[in-house]
Protein backbone atom coordinates (compact mmCIF):
# COMPACT_ATOMS: atom_id res chain seq x y z
CA UNK A 1 0.00 0.00 0.00
CA UNK A 2 2.85 2.70 0.51
CA UNK A 3 4.33 1.40 -2.23
CA UNK A 4 0.89 2.53 -4.00
CA UNK A 5 0.49 5.86 -2.82
CA UNK A 6 4.21 6.85 -3.31
CA UNK A 7 4.01 5.87 -6.80
CA UNK A 8 0.54 7.77 -7.02
CA UNK A 9 2.13 10.91 -5.96
CA UNK A 10 4.91 10.49 -8.04
CA UNK A 11 2.66 10.48 -10.58
CA UNK A 12 0.69 13.19 -10.04
CA UNK A 13 3.65 14.94 -9.33
CA UNK A 14 5.05 14.30 -12.84
CA UNK A 15 2.03 14.68 -14.54
CA UNK A 16 1.73 18.12 -13.72
CA UNK A 17 5.23 19.13 -14.52
CA UNK A 18 5.12 17.07 -18.21
CA UNK A 19 3.60 20.38 -19.83
CA UNK A 20 7.01 22.48 -19.11
CA UNK A 21 10.33 22.20 -19.92
CA UNK A 22 12.86 20.34 -16.67
CA UNK A 23 15.48 22.73 -16.53
CA UNK A 24 17.21 20.74 -13.20
CA UNK A 25 15.57 17.62 -11.47
CA UNK A 26 17.77 16.89 -8.38
CA UNK A 27 17.09 13.83 -6.06
CA UNK A 28 17.91 14.31 -2.22
CA UNK A 29 18.00 11.41 -0.07
CA UNK A 30 17.71 10.66 3.22
CA UNK A 31 16.46 13.49 3.68
CA UNK A 32 15.26 15.42 7.34
CA UNK A 33 12.82 17.31 5.90
CA UNK A 34 9.91 16.59 3.38
CA UNK A 35 10.73 19.35 1.31
CA UNK A 36 12.99 22.09 0.82
CA UNK A 37 12.36 25.46 2.61
CA UNK A 38 9.57 27.45 0.26
CA UNK A 39 11.77 30.47 0.46
CA UNK A 40 14.96 28.53 -1.06
CA UNK A 41 13.18 26.87 -3.51
CA UNK A 42 11.51 30.41 -4.33
CA UNK A 43 15.18 31.91 -5.05
CA UNK A 44 16.42 29.07 -6.74
CA UNK A 45 13.82 29.26 -9.20
CA UNK A 46 14.40 33.59 -9.18
CA UNK A 47 18.23 32.54 -9.89
CA UNK A 48 17.41 30.35 -12.40
CA UNK A 49 15.15 33.08 -14.02
CA UNK A 50 12.97 30.37 -14.63
CA UNK A 51 9.16 31.09 -16.23
CA UNK A 52 6.80 28.98 -13.54
CA UNK A 53 3.96 28.52 -16.66
CA UNK A 54 6.80 26.98 -19.10
CA UNK A 55 9.69 25.78 -16.54
CA UNK A 56 9.98 23.51 -13.47
CA UNK A 57 13.06 23.25 -11.20
CA UNK A 58 12.24 19.63 -9.01
CA UNK A 59 13.43 18.93 -5.55
CA UNK A 60 12.58 15.70 -4.66
CA UNK A 61 13.21 14.38 -0.76
CA UNK A 62 11.18 11.67 -1.07
CA UNK A 63 13.49 9.18 -1.76
CA UNK A 64 14.41 7.30 1.77
CA UNK A 65 17.26 4.21 0.99
CA UNK A 66 18.40 1.91 4.12
CA UNK A 67 21.42 0.31 2.67
CA UNK A 68 21.12 -2.30 5.61
CA UNK A 69 17.70 -3.54 4.44
CA UNK A 70 15.74 -3.73 1.55
CA UNK A 71 12.19 -2.79 2.66
CA UNK A 72 9.49 -1.37 0.42
CA UNK A 73 10.60 2.31 0.83
CA UNK A 74 14.14 1.21 -0.37
CA UNK A 75 12.93 -0.63 -2.77
CA UNK A 76 10.81 1.57 -4.40
CA UNK A 77 13.44 4.67 -4.29
CA UNK A 78 16.13 2.75 -5.58
CA UNK A 79 13.95 1.68 -8.48
CA UNK A 80 12.23 5.38 -9.23
CA UNK A 81 16.34 6.77 -9.01
CA UNK A 82 17.61 4.00 -11.47
CA UNK A 83 14.81 4.85 -13.73
CA UNK A 84 15.46 8.79 -13.94
CA UNK A 85 18.98 8.04 -14.74
CA UNK A 86 18.44 5.49 -17.28
CA UNK A 87 16.18 7.82 -18.67
CA UNK A 88 18.02 10.80 -18.38
CA UNK A 89 15.68 12.72 -16.36
CA UNK A 90 18.50 13.49 -13.04
CA UNK A 91 20.58 16.01 -13.12
CA UNK A 92 21.75 16.41 -9.26
CA UNK A 93 21.46 13.66 -6.31
CA UNK A 94 22.21 14.92 -3.06
CA UNK A 95 22.78 12.09 -0.26
CA UNK A 96 24.33 11.58 2.96
CA UNK A 97 28.32 9.71 2.37
CA UNK A 98 26.92 5.86 3.04
CA UNK A 99 24.70 6.62 -0.16
CA UNK A 100 27.21 7.78 -1.95
CA UNK A 101 29.70 4.93 -1.51
CA UNK A 102 26.42 2.74 -2.42
CA UNK A 103 26.09 4.15 -5.80
CA UNK A 104 29.45 5.22 -6.69
CA UNK A 105 30.14 1.58 -6.88
CA UNK A 106 28.32 0.59 -9.59
CA UNK A 107 29.81 3.76 -12.05
CA UNK A 108 27.13 5.82 -11.21
CA UNK A 109 28.61 9.44 -11.16
CA UNK A 110 30.05 11.82 -13.11
CA UNK A 111 33.86 12.53 -12.54
CA UNK A 112 33.37 16.04 -11.38
CA UNK A 113 36.64 16.84 -12.80
CA UNK A 114 35.35 16.31 -16.41
CA UNK A 115 32.37 19.13 -15.91
CA UNK A 116 33.76 21.59 -13.29
CA UNK A 117 37.18 23.78 -13.89
CA UNK A 118 40.52 22.88 -13.03
CA UNK A 119 40.60 25.72 -10.64
CA UNK A 120 37.19 25.48 -8.83
CA UNK A 121 38.12 20.74 -8.41
CA UNK A 122 41.63 22.69 -6.63
CA UNK A 123 39.86 25.36 -4.69
CA UNK A 124 37.26 22.37 -3.53
CA UNK A 125 40.06 19.91 -2.88
CA UNK A 126 42.39 22.50 -1.06
CA UNK A 127 39.11 23.08 1.25
CA UNK A 128 38.75 19.38 1.49
CA UNK A 129 35.28 19.72 0.38
CA UNK A 130 35.71 16.87 -2.67
CA UNK A 131 34.47 13.03 -2.52
CA UNK A 132 36.06 10.30 -3.93
CA UNK A 133 35.14 7.07 -4.96
CA UNK A 134 36.84 4.44 -7.24
CA UNK A 135 35.57 3.07 -10.27
CA UNK A 136 35.13 -0.04 -11.53
CA UNK A 137 38.92 -0.08 -12.79
CA UNK A 138 40.16 1.36 -9.64
CA UNK A 139 40.99 4.66 -10.45
CA UNK A 140 40.34 7.51 -7.51
CA UNK A 141 37.57 10.28 -8.81
CA UNK A 142 36.06 13.07 -7.65
CA UNK A 143 32.41 12.36 -7.39
CA UNK A 144 30.76 14.24 -5.09
CA UNK A 145 30.88 17.56 -3.00
CA UNK A 146 30.40 18.25 0.91
CA UNK A 147 27.76 20.92 1.36
CA UNK A 148 28.20 21.31 4.85
CA UNK A 149 29.85 23.97 4.47
CA UNK A 150 27.22 25.98 2.21
CA UNK A 151 25.15 28.55 4.13
CA UNK A 152 22.63 28.52 1.54
CA UNK A 153 22.14 25.09 1.43
CA UNK A 154 21.48 24.78 4.66
CA UNK A 155 18.74 27.49 4.34
CA UNK A 156 17.07 24.85 2.07
CA UNK A 157 16.17 23.12 5.87
CA UNK A 158 16.80 19.62 3.91
CA UNK A 159 19.86 18.20 6.56
CA UNK A 160 20.56 19.51 9.63
CA UNK A 161 22.59 16.89 11.36
CA UNK A 162 23.76 14.77 8.28
CA UNK A 163 26.15 15.91 6.26
CA UNK A 164 25.19 16.25 2.74
CA UNK A 165 26.98 15.51 -0.96
CA UNK A 166 26.19 16.76 -3.99
CA UNK A 167 26.90 14.33 -6.97
CA UNK A 168 25.76 14.51 -10.86
CA UNK A 169 24.84 11.07 -12.54
CA UNK A 170 26.11 10.09 -15.31
CA UNK A 171 23.41 10.46 -17.98
CA UNK A 172 22.62 13.91 -16.30
CA UNK A 173 20.59 15.82 -18.98
CA UNK A 174 21.68 19.35 -17.43
CA UNK A 175 25.23 18.94 -16.27
CA UNK A 176 26.01 22.46 -17.36
CA UNK A 177 23.78 23.92 -14.64
CA UNK A 178 25.57 22.17 -11.68
CA UNK A 179 27.90 25.31 -12.41
CA UNK A 180 25.28 27.34 -12.14
CA UNK A 181 23.61 25.54 -8.74
CA UNK A 182 27.39 25.34 -7.35
CA UNK A 183 26.59 29.46 -7.42
CA UNK A 184 24.05 29.75 -6.30
CA UNK A 185 24.91 27.59 -2.97
CA UNK A 186 27.53 30.09 -2.82
CA UNK A 187 30.06 27.03 -4.13
CA UNK A 188 31.79 28.21 -7.32
CA UNK A 189 35.03 29.90 -8.17
CA UNK A 190 34.00 33.46 -6.87
CA UNK A 191 32.58 32.16 -3.89
CA UNK A 192 35.76 30.23 -2.39
CA UNK A 193 38.39 32.03 -0.75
Amino acid sequence: AVVVIIFGSFLIKDMLAANREAVLQVAVLNSEATAPEPVFQSELESFYAIDPDKQVITIDSSYRIDIEAADQMTVASSQKIIAMVQVKELDIMIAPADIMDYYASNDFFTDLSAILSTELIARLADQNLLYYAKTSEGKEIPIAIDLSGSEKFKDSGLYSSTTPYLAVPVSAPHQDNIIKLLSFLQMDESSLI
